[in-house]
C-alpha cells in the first residue's frame, strides 16, 4: 500500500550545539530526599543557526482549547458514559483535515485508563495505604476508556480510516496493536505528519504523545471484529506497586458497504439535504449510475432532453471516490472513468421527454428545462398542505423524516426519481424545490 502523504522537514545534526544534562525525578523515602540536578552551561551556537520552521498546528491533546463538538457525536455505541470522565470536553487542535481519509473516516481517540468505584464515580488512588494529596507514583486504572466510554465499539466500514490517537492516562503508557496482527500505517506525531508514511505492527505511545494512523478496514468482513489491544508490560516500579496490567482497548465490527436499498446521491428521501433549481433556466444533469440494474428516471415539472452516454469503469470510480455514510450526499465526477467516447441518443428519444433510462456503468447526460413561473401561472416554491391523515414515509430515521420539512404537516416542491417503482419505494426518490 502507497499512501502520498508526506511533509518534509530536514535537520542536520550538529554536534556543536549546546547540550544540557537532566536526571528525571527524585526519590524520596521518610522524609528524606536524594536529588538530582542538571549541570551544564549552554554554549552559543555557532553560525550559522539552522532555520526551523514553525509547526502547523498539531493533533488534539488533553489540555488544548475546547474540543470540537463533532468529538461527542463519535458513533460509539451501546456503552456506559463514565462518570465524571472530561476527556471528550478538553482540547483539539487539527493539521492537515483536507487530507483523506476525512469527515466519518478521521476520528479522533482519547485512551485514558481509570479506575471506578462501586457507585461509578472515578477513584483517584492507586496506593490506598498513601495519605491521599501525596505522590501516587502514578495511577494505573483496570478499566479502559476511548473518548470518555468504557471499552467502547466502533462500525467500520470497508474503507481507509484515519485515527488522531492521543495517550491521555495519567500514567500507563500503552503498545497498541490490533487482535489480527494488521498493521498501522503512522503518517504523523506530536507536532505534523512525517516525512514518509511507516509501515508498523505496534505503536508505542506515553502519556500526552499523539499518533497519526491510517487503519485499512478493507479487508474486515460483516459482523467480524477485531480488537485495538494494548501489549505494554509494567515497568519495574508499576510492578512493585501491583499496578493492574490493561489489555483490552476497543472494538471494531465490521459494518459493510452500507445499506443495501437504492438512494439518489446516497440520500434518504425525506433527509433535509434537498435539490434546488430555478424556474425558468436549463441544467446539465450527468447521471452517474453503479449500480448493477438499468434505471428509467423520471422529473416531476421539468421536461428533457437526452443529450448521449458514456460507459465508464465503475470499480476504479469508487476505489478512488468511496462513499460515506448513507444519509451523506455523495455524487462525485465520473468523467475521468469513462471507457470510451460519448455514445449519442437513439433516434427515437430525439424528442423532449420527462422520463429516460440510465444503463449500469454508464453516465446518462441530458439538458432539463425547469419551466418560468409565467409559463406555469403559479408559484412552484409554494407551500403544499398535507391532506388530513396524510403519512410521509421512508426508510430513514425519524430525525430525517422532519428535518427537511418547512412546519409539521407542509411540503414544498416536487421529486424526481427511479420509476422502477419498487427501486422507488425503497428509497429512490428525491424531493427538488424549484424556486422562482
Amino acid at each position: 500500500m502507497t499512501v502520498g502523504l508526506v511533509r518534509g522537514l530536514n535537520a542536520t545534526a550538529n554536534e556543536n550545539l549546546p547540550r544540557r544534562g537532566f536526571l528525571l525525578g527524585a526519590f524520596g523515602i521518610a522524609g528524606m530526599g536524594y536529588l538530582a540536578s542538571a549541570a551544564a552551561e549552554p554554549s552559543p551556537l555557532p553560525p550559522p543557526v539552522p532555520a526551523i520552521p514553525a509547526p502547523s498546528l498539531t493533533p488534539f491533546n488533553y489540555h488544548s482549547p475546547p474540543l470540537q463538538p463533532f468529538v461527542d457525536e463519535l458513533p460509539i455505541p451501546e456503552t456506559r458514559a463514565a462518570a465524571g470522565e472530561l476527556a471528550v470536553t478538553s482540547g483539539v487542535h487539527r493539521y492537515h483535515p483536507d487530507l483523506p481519509p476525512s469527515g466519518e473516516f478521521e476520528i479522533p481517540l482519547i485512551v485514558q485508563d481509570r479506575t471506578f468505584d462501586a457507585d461509578g464515580g472515578v477513584q483517584p488512588m492507586v496506593a490506598t495505604y498513601i495519605p491521599q494529596g501525596y505522590n501516587q507514583s502514578g495511577q494505573l486504572g483496570d478499566v479502559c476508556c476511548v473518548n470518555g466510554v468504557v471499552w467502547p465499539r466502533l462500525d467500520v466500514r470497508r474503507t481507509l480510516y484515519r485515527f488522531r490517537l492521543l495517550n491521555g492516562s495519567n500514567s500507563r503508557p500503552y503498545i497498541f496493536e490490533f487482535s489480527n496482527a494488521q498493521p498501522f500505517f503512522v503518517i504523523g506525531g506530536d507536532l505534523g505528519l512525517l516525512d514518509a508514511p511507516v509501515t508498523a505492527p505496534w505503536v508505542r505511545v506515553s502519556p500526552g504523545e499523539r499518533v497519526d494512523l491510517l487503519v485499512d478496514f478493507r479487508g474486515i468482513r460483516d459482523g467480524e471484529t477485531v480488537d485495538l489491544i494494548n501489549t505494554a508490560l509494567n515497568d519495574l516500579g508499576n510492578t512493585v506497586f501491583m499496578a493492574p496490567e490493561l489489555r483490552s482497548v476497543m472494538r471494531f465490527t465490521g459494518a459493510g458497504d452500507g445499506p443495501a436499498m437504492m438512494s439518489l446521491n446516497n440520500l434518504a428521501f425525506l433527509g433535509s439535504d434537498i435539490d434546488l433549481a430555478r424556474a425558468g433556466t436549463v441544467e446539465q444533469w450527468d447521471i452517474v449510475n453503479t449500480t448493477p440494474f438499468d434505471h428509467p428516471i423520471h422529473l416531476h415539472l421539468a421536461r428533457l432532453r437526452v443529450i448521449g452516454s458514456q460507459p465508464i469503469l465503475t470499480s476504479a470510480y469508487f476505489a478512488a471516490n468511496y462513499p460515506p455514510r448513507f444519509g451523506i450526499r455523495w455524487a462525485p465526477s465520473a468523467d475521468a472513468f469513462a471507457l470510451g467516447p460519448e455514445q449519442g441518443s437513439p433516434p427515437w428519444e430525439a424528442g423532449w421527454k420527462d422520463t429516460v433510462e440510465c444503463p449500469t456503468d454508464t453516465i446518462t447526460r441530458v439538458l432539463v428545462r425547469w419551466p418560468a413561473v409565467a409559463e406555469l401561472g403559479f408559484d412552484p416554491d409554494a407551500v403544499i398542505p398535507v391532506p388530513p391523515g396524510a403519512v410521509a414515509v421512508s426508510p430513514g430515521s425519524d430525525a430525517e423524516m422532519t428535518d427537511g420539512m418547512t412546519e409539521p404537516g407542509e411540503i414544498r416542491g416536487y421529486v424526481w426519481h427511479c420509476h422502477n417503482l419498487d427501486h422507488a419505494d425503497h428509497d429512490m426518490m428525491q424531493r427538488i424545490r424549484v424556486q422562482p
